[in-house]
């Protein structure tokens, strides 16, 4: 006996009466096809039937018989059919892995980590290579900067892991003027020449004419004093700088990798703006020590060397007798 219709259920695993009808006693009877309308259910998936029971794309649908991975900057949709479609919004969640821009990969930078960077500048051994007009000069070369990007949980960022600065020097006695020694000393028995000796060595180490001696050691100290101020006054300024470099950052998602993250950051006028500053604070260290002001400690550092000179100087006088 027909008494009315029912509907599959999706799984294909019950049939389930309309509303309205239903078997209410159960008995064996034989009876017609109960009438209605329907189509079987063939579609495949990411389809839909319609009212003459064919089957059409329905990307309303989502897909079933992929796999989504949590964090894989991908997501399933029904588009003509099962897909995988970039989703940048499906970050990973784990630390410096990030969604490539519009391409559903994964971009792992977690093998870049930090660098430690340079606590203070490396001041590389003096280049004895300049010819001085006087008794000595000394230049120093503008510090050469590198950075390394490294990964910094969301954004990159760097460090400052290359601060080489180079000091040139050159020292002389100047035409005419003979060196004294010890070896010299011992082997003048002139008062005069003595007395010249001990005379130009006082002169030239407080800044004055020389009498036709020196010592060599004390003009390269004086150089040398030049190198310790220039330094002092830079040390204060590379502190500055590699705060302000390191501070930067820009997001983890703007770069691909750390040689394109440090060309990003070292475009960022806040970089620039940070070596201007510290090339600013180097001219100005450059020309305190030059100007020699105050003279005194250079005075008194050229004293260190010939005092112990014009001390022997005296010894021999008084060996000679010389009035």
């Amino acid at each position: 006996m027909a008494i009315g219709l029912g509907t599959v259920t999706k799984d294909g695993r019950v049939i389930k009466s309309n509303d309205g009808v239903g078997v209410i006693k159960a008995g064996w009877h034989c009876g017609s096809q109960p009438g209605g309308s329907g189509c079987t259910h063939n579609c495949g998936e990411c389809q839909s039937c319609d009212a003459s029971c064919t089957c059409y794309w329905d990307n309303s649908k989502k897909p079933t018989s992929l796999t989504d991975s949590k964090g894989d900057c991908k997501k399933l949709v029904c588009d003509n059919g099962s897909k995988q479609i970039p989703d940048d919004s499906d970050k990973p969640t784990e630390k410096c892995k990030f969604c490539e821009k519009g391409t559903g990969n994964v971009i792992d930078v977690s093998s870049t980590t930090d660098p430690g960077g340079l606590a203070a500048l490396n001041y590389l051994p003096v280049k004895m290579d300049l010819s001085p007009k006087g008794w000595g000069v000394t230049e120093e070369d503008d510090a050469i900067f590198d950075v390394t990007a490294y990964c910094a949980g969301v954004d990159w960022k760097v460090r400052i892991t290359k601060a080489d600065q180079q000091v040139h020097q050159g020292v002389r006695l100047l035409p005419g003027v003979a060196g004294v020694t010890s070896a010299i000393i011992q082997s003048t028995s002139s008062c005069l020449v003595l007395n010249a000796m001990k005379t130009s060595l006082n002169d030239v180490a407080d800044q004055n004419a020389d009498s036709g001696y020196y010592v060599l050691s004390a003009v390269q100290a004086h150089e040398d004093l030049h190198i310790i101020q220039y330094r002092n006054d830079l040390n204060p300024a590379y502190t500055k700088l590699k705060n302000s470099i390191e501070a930067l950052s820009i997001p983890l998602t703007d770069a691909k990798n750390a040689a394109e993250a440090k060309v990003k950051i070292q475009a960022l006028a806040s970089y620039s703006n940070a070596m201007t500053i510290f090339h600013t604070d180097d001219v100005a260290a450059n020309n305190a020590t030059a100007a020699h002001n105050p003279m005194q400690p250079f005075i008194d550092i050229e004293h260190g060397v010939v005092d112990p000179v014009i001390a022997k100087i005296n010894t021999r006088r008084t060996a000679l007798g010389c009035p």
